[in-house]
């Protein structure tokens, strides 16, 4: 790695007959290399100052990747800066990877004017088991290994400072001798201010290359070569998709490969890639030169294009940790659901071809097939399996549910998102929140309160004087208790005291103005209300004194009064019955300031009372972050006990979320009545609210 780096945006386009040539050259370049793979797995330790640049997460991703193929045997990873995030992040990584019981060894020295990080606090937020208190020294991770280790197997790879190096070089000099076959060295061969000088470790520097027994390779060439920004298409729960976006400010971009590229070297070898420089000098400020000779002291050039090292690089971070992987299209939705499955980022690891996808829907379907496309044709919770087998007979299973509900809403694209609505009186009422497009309803079944007022859903930030509010309105599926269902616009509406409402019932409609607490009928109908199961277009007109509301495109309510509050906020809500409300839009005079999700972040962490509580078979759990975290959501009994992890280290993103606890335990298990502790933490946050269930 290198001190300071210009940072550099590229954009790589390539004409039909270049991507043609490079897809041969990408191809010749496999065949030549499969030879590799067939060979015994090389054995590695990876050597790294993972800290102020981004590319030693690079290189530690398609390290673990070529031991995916069967290609190298990660022995394990030592830091050599002395950030105290280091050993939680590096060990994330290698959990990532299903590989976190690599032995992770830490620099305990001192070192002049440590570098910060940008990610790597982020990173230590995803599952590990490892901290920096706990790790032990890097000189003893080297003894450890590497007296376990054949004679002259080991290749050490370092894209980091020499500190490490020079304490094992110090202390186990005939140790080094016997197990270590190369050493492959990220740094520069001209003093370029690469790895051999910062932190004034020149003199350390020149000891390591002076006095270490077996070649020595430098690797200096990247500097041109982009990757890393395949990293914006990974799941959030990859650490090293979060290392690269924390790493470029909240934005993904392709970054230098100098640590990929000895990486690649450090596992391959030369083969087709690289050519090995045994003649002329090197140097260090302060003064000292070293000779290059063959077998001894050496450095690589390039053979291949940049284009086709990025092509390389990137295939290997793209790469899963082996195992059954599959995405999804959609994990909730309403009927009728049709959801894309797709498999081809399954790994089976060494290289090993799929022979068959086998696909278990849940609702008694079954496919087969990489991608598959599945219609639900009921609504329900269905547990998806998906079954791979190799060539060699051995299968891995993968599984994910997908939630089908009844179109309570309708298909069409619709104002805003719940994050336009505030919330008034929720203890009085219901508000449900579908978590796959974040669509709103609102229902009054069970209230915590016996009295009878409305609960209504104000449309944020929202000050109209004229306006045309038009909704779509649904009552809830118990068709016999629909005659006791309304709907209440509020529009005007200033504070509690001074409002307008529209109420329409079953029986009778009215236009009320509320001032100073005070009610005053502005205009009844007799007509029949709309409270029934079907949907329902409702249009409400303020313009000057006028006041016009049509349902299903037919007039319901005309009226005229200069009471009417003609400046405050619109809302809409229900005394009573389940009602549901979608497609709505609001246009006029006046200001409105419309906030989309990706806007419209919370200010502070909030985790609020789940909805419904008391609950019998399921509830919802509401919370907030006003960034990106790494989140752990955990039901315990009432003895402290953990029954049900529904996050276990999951990124999510800054805005509002919802999960649905279904009252099951972990092992699938229903469970009993009585009080639990909802427990949300991030890095920095810890809340806990109560739960109670009743059956």
């Amino acid at each position: 790695m290198t001190p300071i780096r210009k940072e550099t945006t590229i954009v790589r386009n390539h004409n039909p007959v270049e991507k043609t040539i490079l897809t041969i050259l990408i191809i010749i370049i496999l065949l030549l290399s499969a030879s590799i793979f067939a060979q015994e797995a090389k054995k590695i330790i990876y050597e790294t100052d993972m800290c102020a640049d981004v590319d030693d997460a690079g290189g530690l991703a398609i390290l673990h990747a070529m031991a995916n193929n069967g290609e190298v045997e990660i022995l394990a990873v030592c830091f050599n800066e002395v950030h105290p995030d280091g050993v939680a992040a590096i060990d994330a990584m290698n959990t990532w990877y299903a590989r976190g019981d690599i032995p992770v060894g830490i620099y305990r020295g001192n070192l002049s004017n440590p570098d910060g990080s940008g990610y790597l606090g982020y990173v230590a937020d995803f599952p590990h088991d490892l901290e920096d208190a706990d790790a032990p020294s890097a000189l003893e991770v080297y003894r450890q290994v590497l007296a376990a280790q054949p004679d002259s197997s080991v290749t050490i790879v370092s894209v980091g400072f020499t500190n490490n190096l020079n304490d094992l070089l110090i202390a186990e000099p005939e140790l080094v001798a016997q197990k270590v076959k190369e050493l492959v060295q990220m740094a520069g061969v001209w003093n370029d201010g690469f790895n051999l000088v910062r932190h004034n470790l020149v003199s350390v520097s020149q000891n390591v290359i002076e006095n270490w027994p077996s070649p020595l390779v430098i690797s200096q060439e990247g500097g041109n070569i982009y990757t890393g920004d395949n990293y914006q298409y990974a799941p959030e729960e990859n650490p090293y998709r979060e290392a690269f976006y924390r790493y470029f400010g909240s934005n993904f971009n392709g970054r230098s490969s100098w640590d990929e590229m000895a990486v690649l070297y450090g596992v391959r070898g030369l083969s087709s890639y690289f050519s090995e420089e045994t003649s002329g000098t090197g140097r260090l400020p302060n003064g000292y030169v070293w000779q290059m000779q063959s077998g001894f002291r050496s450095y690589l050039t390039n053979r291949l294009s940049n284009s086709n090292y990025e092509q390389i690089i990137e295939d290997l971070m793209d790469q899963w940790p082996i195992g059954a992987h599959f995405n999804v299209s959609g994990r909730s939705g309403w009927l009728p659901f049709q959801v894309n499955f797709d498999a081809s980022i399954t790994n089976m690891g060494g290289g090993r071809p799929v022979q068959a996808y086998q696909w278990n829907f849940g609702d008694g379907i079954f496919g087969d097939g990489e991608t598959v496309t599945h219609e639900y044709t009921a609504p329900g919770l269905f547990d998806v399996q998906l079954t791979v087998i190799d060539n060699l007979g051995d299968s891995l299973i993968a599984t994910d549910s997908i939630r089908v509900s009844d179109p309570v809403f309708s298909p069409i694209d619709y104002f805003g998102n719940v994050q336009n609505y505030e919330q008034s009186q929720v203890d009085l009422w219901s508000t449900r929140i579908d978590s796959n497009d974040l669509r709103l309803f609102l229902s009054n079944e069970p209230r915590n309160s016996e009295e009878i007022l409305p609960g209504f859903s104000f449309i944020k930030d929202s000050t109209y004087s004229s306006f045309t509010l038009s909704l779509k309105t649904r009552t809830g599926e118990d068709i016999p208790q629909n005659r006791f269902a309304d709907y209440v616009i509020i529009f005007g509406y200033q504070n509690e005291d001074n409002y307008n409402y529209l109420l329409m019932k079953y029986t009778t409609s009215r236009l009320v103005n509320v001032a100073n607490r005070l009610s005053t009928d502005i205009a009844r109908i007799t007509k029949k209300g709309i409270a029934d199961e079907g949907y329902h277009r409702i249009s409400l007109n303020l313009s000057g004194d006028q006041f016009a509301v049509t349902v299903d495109d037919s007039i319901f309510l005309t009226a005229a009064s200069t009471r009417l509050a003609k400046v405050g906020k619109i809302g809409f809500g229900s005394h009573n019955y389940a009602v549901f409300f979608d497609d709505i839009s609001v246009s006029g005079s006046g200001t409105s300031s419309i906030f989309d999700f990706a806007d419209n972040i919370p200010t502070q962490f909030q985790l609020y009372p789940n909805y419904p509580n008391p609950f019998n078979a399921s509830t919802l759990i509401r919370y907030d972050l006003p960034e990106k975290s790494i989140v752990h959501l955990v039901i315990y009994n009432s003895r402290g006990k953990v029954i049900r992890q529904l996050e276990t280290g999951v990124g999510r993103k800054a805005g509002c979320h919802t999960i649905m606890w279904d009252g099951k335990t972990d092992h699938g298990l229903d469970a009993a009545s009585g009080v639990y502790i909802c427990q949300i933490h991030t890095r920095s946050i810890q809340k806990s609210i109560k739960l109670l269930m009743v059956k």
